[in-house]
């Protein structure tokens, strides 16, 4: 009777000290984890790779498109829809043959001439 009972002391200390580092374990995982939250959500550590700007000609090119078309004068908190057309509009007047006029047409119009 005292072997089973030494042998179920032993492991109990086993179990005990496991239990103990496995505590141990999940105490230092949570400040961890805990001091990366803290230190993301204020700003001071940073996960995302530097943003890099493409400087190729074809972006360069699109970006000069894209900006021909705004209207940098107007606010586009107060009236988006001048901010991000009036370019457009202003370059490119309805035609007087066509009730409407807008992107397709007017690349309709490009392509046809390019293949003449």
């Amino acid at each position: 009777m005292e072997a089973e009972t030494g042998s179920t002391m032993e492991t109990g200390k086993g179990t005990s000290r496991g239990v103990r580092i496995a505590l141990a374990l999940f105490v230092v995982g949570t400040l961890v984890l805990g001091t990366l939250l803290f230190l993301v959500s204020q700003g001071l550590l940073s996960f995302q790779a530097k943003q890099e700007y493409c400087l190729k000609p074809e972006c360069i090119e699109a970006a000069a498109a894209i900006m021909s078309k705004v209207n940098l004068s107007v606010d586009p908190c107060e009236n988006f829809f001048r901010f991000a057309c009036d370019g457009w509009i202003n370059n490119n007047p309805i035609p007087e043959d066509m009730p409407s006029f807008g992107v397709y047409p007017w690349l309709r119009h490009n392509v046809d001439l390019k293949l003449k």
